[in-house]
């Protein structure tokens, strides 16, 4: 049975979050190890991040890390995905960043922003299911990279 939980900045041991992003390293194009250290990276989103993890017999299948803000900022979300096999059960992922956007709006954020890549056709559906709009886009130098920088602004009363 998958498990669903919140981890608050320091809460998560970064040895869990490494061996979780280097198990997943390739799903990235180009990997995310090529363009951070997994080590570091794991460092920071443990201690910076708040981190939304599904859990099965005990190993992380998959997470959704954001940057949490209260108001007048938005929560930023970095990183978001689950284990291959995983990713047609149940809506896992969809689970994982709606749930961390519900945590964002309830805590006192004026919203949450992400960027994707405009090509991801699945995740740009999900996000705009989610009431996302899209704000900006922006090509990585020397490339044919898009990426579109998405927004979802929350009403807090």
């Amino acid at each position: 049975m998958i498990e669903y939980k919140i981890y608050k900045p320091g809460e998560l041991e970064p040895e869990r979050l490494f061996d979780f992003l280097k198990e997943v390293d390739d799903y990235l194009t180009p990997t995310l190890s090529s363009r951070v250290n997994l080590t570091d990276y794991s460092k920071k989103l443990a201690n910076q991040a708040t981190n939304y993890v599904a859990i099965d017999n005990g190993q992380i299948i998959g997470l959704s890390s954001c940057y949490f803000n209260k108001a007048p900022e938005m929560s930023f979300g970095t990183y978001l995905c689950v284990k291959e096999e995983y990713q047609k059960e149940g809506g896992i992922g969809i689970k994982l960043i709606s749930d961390i956007i519900d945590y964002c709006e309830a805590n006192g954020s004026k919203g949450f922003w992400c960027a994707i890549r405009k090509t991801n056709k699945p995740l740009r559906k999900m996000y705009k299911i989610l009431g996302f709009t899209i704000k900006s886009e922006q090509t990585y130098p020397n490339s044919d990279v898009v990426e579109l920088y998405i927004e979802k602004l929350f009403i807090n009363e």
